[in-house]
Parts: C-alpha cells; sequence; structure tokens
C-alpha cells in the first residue's frame, strides 16, 4: 500500500506547555496525492500553527507528522523544514510588493520547472492575468 504524502496523527502543540494552553489538540489528518484542502476557522484557531508544523518551523508536543511515509515530526524528531520538501507562502510580509500575484506565486520554482500547478491555484482564486 503506497503511503500518503500527508499524514498527521495526535498531533499537538503549545507555545507554552507549562501553562497546558493548546494550540492545538489531537490532529489527525491524511491527504491524499492531488487533494486540495483549505483550513478555515477564527482568527488564533491554530491554523498557521498547523501548516508551520509541517513545514518544520515548530516541534510537536504530541503526536506525529509523516510526508511520503517518512516520519518528520514528533517530540523525539524534528527533520530540518530545508529537508521536508514543503514550501510555504507566508500570510504577510514575505511577499515581494514589486511582484504581481503570478510573479509571488512562481518566485521558489526553478528555471523550467512546469508551472501548471501555480496557475491552477491561482485561477482556484479567482486570478487572471
Amino acid at each position: 500500500m503506497e503511503s500518503l504524502p500527508v499524514e498527521i496523527d495526535g498531533l499537538w502543540h503549545s507555545y507554552d506547555p507549562s501553562l497546558a494552553d493548546w494550540t492545538l489538540q489531537e490532529i489527525n489528518l491524511g491527504l491524499q496525492s492531488g487533494e486540495l484542502v483549505g483550513l478555515l476557522g477564527p482568527s488564533g484557531c491554530g491554523k498557521t500553527t498547523l501548516l508551520r508544523l509541517i513545514a518544520g518551523f515548530e516541534r510537536p508536543i504530541r503526536g506525529s507528522i509523516r510526508l511520503h511515509g517518512q516520519e518528520v515530526a514528533s517530540p523525539q524528531l524534528s527533520v530540518a523544514a530545508e529537508r521536508r520538501g514543503v514550501g510555504m507562502v507566508f500570510q504577510d510580509y514575505a511577499l515581494f510588493p514589486h511582484l504581481n500575484a503570478w510573479d509571488n506565486t512562481c518566485f521558489g520554482l526553478r528555471r523550467g520547472q512546469d508551472s501548471a500547478r501555480a496557475a491552477w491555484l491561482l485561477e482556484l482564486l479567482g486570478w487572471r492575468s
């Protein structure tokens, strides 16, 4: 059986574990190849924290994250963000103000790399060149 691209099992996170003030509690998620998922919720509910955990910018207090069957995060393990093969576009401040939406979206692509996926995602958002 082929492993899922993203598997999250029993994930917990807190920015201050001593207070037991949980940002995320018991998150379980499996994403199929090519699946598009949106995270919805009010400000402060943990959407960005979950993405930061997957990308490798935070370490979980409990649970694990596997990418293509390989564990990359747990309380005992944290594979470096640059070794995970996960890209992240931040909410603010990381966009280049002199670039339009297309150029910001494609900034991380290597020369000659297919931009069809970027075009498809921007089309979903209603962006037209």
